[in-house]
């Protein structure tokens, strides 16, 4: 599938690419962690049975084909698993609410993985995005694999003339503001921080093994900082003095790429690119305080970052580092700690050296996810922009098409919510049309109001008027204490019936 076209000079205020890529991977059954190592090394690995699955699911932007939300971005899922291969989901879509060339990075875990028959087993998939009002946003679904599957965003939509306003069925995480006094939103631990970042930030997003999620981003004075979720303290993070600070400003490339691992249950490492282009490792085992290492890695300008990461608290802990080149050509910078520590970079594609000239655009997003049993690292990338191509580091091989598949679930699902939509928009021209009308009558019954009023005071004393408002017929006729009377004589400083009992003043009279 064709990656469609945009300004990839990209967000404001940043060189880098407006297309961004995330990819997460899991395996079903979940198993029990073990010593990752890859199948390719002639080493001993874990070996899945034939009933594992492997799942893989990456997350790109693009910007929206809709008509409804022109100038915004949207999220979308592709997914890969063992049984199926790559195919759509019922529904690719995650946000529509995304600002333009709005970053995305995501993260998931089992949330509930039972051991018995008819046990319910649970991947939960968390997807952030900056949104078109500035602001950092959550999206939530959860996969059900037993004991029946289904996904959370499969609910059934409302019939178009109930004219219930389309949303994506991904559940968006309501914002906590600070600046509601007085109110539960601004104290809830469960909403999400109110965050507007720097305009050209990148996102991370890594779940640790102790419960708690980390959401990486580049505030506005150009800091790196994070919005962390823990286990009975919800979300805290508002960009306020040391709060969440990871790396002081002035220090980070404004629009730096960001990438982050976790694991050793609370052990979080975040890399991203100074204003030299070097790349910075930042480490914490406490999110209290940050070490800073410079890696022995300079990168191109504009050049993205993937990071996968395995064995942590271990003597076989690894990382690698993922970037694209000017070619497209994939480089890899890896770190062992039994082999003491970083090596030296290379380049790990098929694509030769002089095999393609150089990209004048912005250089490739990138994202890698570590499969899990089989160990194997896969990297997403946009050569030329125009498609998702994978890159199997053990198979040395590059899939430049299949990534994406058109969801056919997803297009029915569209085709009703934008049935719903004419029929709202129908409605809401229906309703400002009663409305004008309202208004105009409203308008004519107070000229005529207007008009017969001068044309009463108009009339000389002796004169006589049949008055044909009915409404104020009767209430003149109240303040007469006069229900005969149809005709009425003016006097002088006022009205009387032609029976000339009953008067009125001339203020009462234009009163009534």
């Amino acid at each position: 599938m064709t990656v469609p076209e945009a300004n990839n000079s990209a967000t404001v205020g940043s060189n880098y690419t407006n297309l961004h890529l995330s990819a997460i991977s899991f395996e079903y059954p979940p198993a029990q962690p073990a010593i990752a190592q890859c199948k390719c090394e002639e080493q001993p690995s874990r070996q899945g049975g034939d009933h594992d699955q492997k799942h893989i699911r990456v997350y790109r932007n693009e910007p929206s084909p809709y008509g409804y939300n022109q100038g915004c971005y949207v999220i979308k899922e592709s997914r890969y698993s063992t049984l199926n291969g790559w195919h759509a989901p019922t529904d690719d879509l995650v946000a529509d609410d995304a600002a333009s060339g709005s970053p995305v990075a995501a993260t998931g875990w089992w949330e509930k993985s039972g051991n018995s028959k008819g046990s319910e087993e649970v991947w939960q998939t968390r997807v952030y995005y900056v949104s078109n009002d500035g602001t950092i946003r959550e999206r939530s679904n959860r996969s059900h694999f037993a004991p029946i599957a289904k996904e959370d965003f499969e609910y059934d939509l409302p019939k178009p003339e109930e004219m219930v306003v389309p949303t994506p069925g991904w559940k968006l995480t309501e914002l906590r503001d600070s600046k509601v006094a007085n109110s539960q939103k601004a104290v809830d631990t469960a909403l999400f921080p109110k965050v507007v970042p720097l305009a050209s930030t990148k996102l991370a997003a890594v779940h640790s093994d102790d419960g708690s999620i980390h959401v990486i981003y580049q505030a506005k004075d150009g800091s790196v900082r994070e919005l962390l979720y823990s286990l009975g303290n919800g979300w805290k993070g508002e960009p306020t003095g040391d709060n969440g600070l990871i790396l002081g400003a002035k220090t980070a490339q404004n629009g730096t790429p960001l990438t982050a691992v976790a694991g050793g249950w609370s052990e979080t490492r975040v890399f991203c690119v100074d204003r030299t282009n070097q790349v910075l490792e930042v480490h914490s085992n406490d999110h209290v305080k940050w070490d800073v290492s410079p890696t022995p890695y300079n990168v191109k300008p504009t050049a993205m970052l993937a990071a996968v990461a395995s064995n942590f608290a271990s003597p076989f802990f690894e990382m690698r580092l993922y970037t694209a080149a000017d070619n497209d050509d994939l480089h890899e910078c890896s770190f062992s700690r039994r082999n003491g520590g970083w090596v030296s970079a290379q380049g790990i594609s098929s694509i030769e050296p002089d095999a393609l000239p150089a990209v004048k655009s912005p250089l490739s997003a990138v994202a890698a996810t570590l499969v899990p049993g089989e160990w194997t690292t896969k990297v997403y990338f946009h050569p030329r922009r125009t498609v998702i191509a994978e890159w199997d580091i053990c198979a040395k091989d590059t899939a430049h098409a299949g990534v994406t598949k058109v969801s056919a679930g997803a297009r029915m699902r569209r085709d009703i919510e934008e049935e719903t939509r004419a029929k709202i928009a129908e409605e809401k021209r229906r309703k400002e049309e009663e409305e004008r009308r309202a208004k105009e009558q409203e308008r004519k019954k107070k000229e005529e109001k207007e008009r017969q009023a001068q044309s009463y005071k108009k009339v000389a004393v002796g004169g006589t008027v049949k008055i044909t408002d009915e409404a104020k017929l009767k209430r003149v006729q109240a303040k007469l204490n006069c229900a005969s009377g149809l005709e009425f004589v003016k006097i002088t400083g006022g009205w009387q019936c032609t029976g000339g009992a009953h008067r009125i003043t001339d203020a009462e009279f234009d009163a009534a």
